[in-house]
């Protein structure tokens, strides 16, 4: 790596050492520190990206981080790749995003970071990850507020976190592809989870959705911006294996819980098969494994 790093410092000395040559040009005190500046930052990422070494060249074994020096390609498996609650964006920037999104209007805080920083962040990350540090400031113990590292604590470890994913084809009016499946991402916490609210119903109070219309990880990388890794993780999911080896992937450590009715059509299609000419025989099987898994 040091080689690498060498070769990098050479081609950007050459780079300030023309940037200098210019001052006895004409150019403005502006253009030049505009130009410095915008340099500067090149470098920065160039420098950063260098220094993480060697970068797998498949998309499934690497992660990409906003950095405060533009976007850093890194190993799934590498020290750096720190995405607190889930958002691509590394803790540092997630401090600087969440200094001006609570400051200013989201849109401005976007515009005030391209203009600042160069760096391009959509007003509704801004305000997810806002939003998602907000909800656990009311529930921390003031105490240890100024603890080292707070901010990556703010997760309540004793709160879950369920997940539900599904896909469903739908008919669009594209003549070449009129078809496509529209994928769905239901996240709450148990604590919004209400017993009981009449006979035999209960009622979850609050949901976040993330739905996708095209490929499957276009969809994924939309849902790891909204689940935190560092709470416990409950999936609740049908058999498709593309969700499945996903969680393995992504949340090893998750619970994963087969949804009881996808349990339920595959239990009444064999019961079905097995029972063709008795019905009751066939439902009150069916009755019976429904039963035992509940319990």
């Amino acid at each position: 790596m040091r080689t690498n790093l060498e070769d990098l410092f050479d081609v950007y000395i050459r780079k300030f050492e023309d940037l200098s040559k210019s001052i006895t040009i004409d150019i403005t005190s502006y253009g030049f520190e505009a130009t410095f500046n915008a340099l500067l930052k090149d470098f920065g990422q160039t420098l950063y990206q260098g220094m993480i070494g060697k970068v797998p060249k498949s998309k499934n074994d690497l992660v990409t981080i906003l950095t405060s020096l533009g976007d850093i390609s890194l190993p799934k498996r590498h020290p750096l790749a720190t995405v607190p609650g889930g958002f691509k964006i590394s803790p540092y920037m997630q401090e600087q995003l969440c200094r001006l999104g609570t400051k200013m209007i989201f849109q401005e805080a976007s515009e005030e970071i391209a203009l600042m920083m160069g760096i391009d962040v959509n007003a509704k990350q801004i305000e997810r990850l806002c939003h998602n540090y907000g909800e656990f400031l009311g529930q921390i113990d003031w105490r240890e507020a100024y603890s080292d590292s707070v901010q990556l604590r703010l997760p309540i470890k004793d709160q879950v976190t369920y997940a539900m994913m599904d896909g469903s084809m739908i008919l669009t009016r594209q003549k070449d592809e009129s078809w496509k499946e529209v994928k769905l991402c239901k996240t709450f916490q148990s604590c919004h989870r209400v017993e009981n609210i009449s006979k035999g119903r209960n009622y979850i109070g609050h949901s976040n959705y993330v739905a996708h219309l095209g490929k499957h990880d276009e969809f994924f990388d939309k849902v790891l911006e909204v689940l935190p890794p560092q709470v416990p993780l409950v999936f609740i999911c049908d058999g498709a294996k593309w969700i499945w080896n996903w969680i393995d992937e992504y949340y090893p450590e998750s619970t994963q819980i087969l949804a009881l009715y996808h349990c339920k059509e595959h239990l009444f299609a064999f019961a079905k098969t097995y029972c063709p000419k008795d019905e009751r025989s066939a439902q009150k099987w069916v009755d019976t494994c429904i039963d035992s898994l509940l319990a």
